[in-house]
């Protein structure tokens, strides 16, 4: 598998992990465990568990700029329009995210 594929699977399992059993279940061994691989994997691709928590909190935001940017491209030049546009891809994200960020931001915290 390759390093981004190997990411990407480490970030799903991470997700599903803070979902389904909160964010004092996500450590990097466990993250090892679910995801099927050594720690020492885990640990190049994220350090440490702050690292791990940095990594999803980057993934939501990366994906909550998508979400506004094609929101921004999408509406008119308006003032209203724009804060409509902006307003309802920001609670799209958090919708699509569900209960995950703010646990994640907790512990981040």
């Amino acid at each position: 598998m390759s390093r981004e594929s190997r990411l990407a699977q480490l970030m799903a399992t991470a997700w599903a992990i803070v979902r389904e059993e909160g964010s004092d279940a996500l450590t990097l061994g466990r993250l090892a465990d679910r995801a099927g691989v050594t720690k020492p994997v885990v640990y190049d691709h994220f350090g440490t568990r702050a690292g791990l928590l940095a990594a999803l909190f980057n993934d939501f935001d990366a994906r909550q700029d998508e979400l506004m940017d094609a929101a921004l491209d999408a509406s008119p030049v308006t003032l209203d329009d724009r804060a409509q546009a902006m307003a309802g891809a920001y609670v799209d994200c958090v919708l699509t995210q569900g209960r995950e960020i703010p646990d994640v931001l907790s512990a981040l915290d």
